[in-house]
């Protein structure tokens, strides 16, 4: 996640808190990307309710998981076309070729990465705190 496709791995990083049930931690990264067009790609604001909405979702889950409260097969579509539409997103981006050398792909932080990262950095600084 330290280079292209800094934005979109971070919404993957996202995603993957969603379903391990890191729920605080999700939010986070859906913040993190909130204005990318990855991330409005798949939680357009006219539509989907964009943060706002994407959040929702990710309460929904949650009171779900812990409460037993909501509609299981709604969540579990809503999921479906949340990842169906990164992916439509990724494939329009970067395609499908085989990668050979990842060295190529992957070579450093971007610019926006590294704004992203000096906000998300701790030890007393940051609102990340490890």
């Amino acid at each position: 996640m330290e280079a292209k496709p800094a934005v979109e791995g971070m919404f993957v990083h996202g995603i993957l808190h969603r379903v391990e049930g890191d729920y605080r931690n999700a939010e986070a990264w859906y913040g993190d990307v909130k204005e990318s067009e990855c991330f409005e790609a798949v939680w357009p604001a006219d539509e989907k309710g964009g943060l706002e909405g994407g959040l929702a979702f990710v309460r929904r889950i949650e009171a779900l998981r812990k409460e037993g409260k909501g509609d299981l097969e709604a969540l579990q579509e809503e999921s479906g076309r949340e990842f169906d539409a990164l992916k439509d997103f990724l494939v329009g981006k970067f395609g499908l070729e085989r990668v050979e050398d990842a060295t190529t792909v992957w070579v450093g932080k971007s610019e926006e990465g590294k704004k992203q990262h000096a906000g998300q950095l701790v030890g007393g600084e940051g609102w990340r705190q490890f």
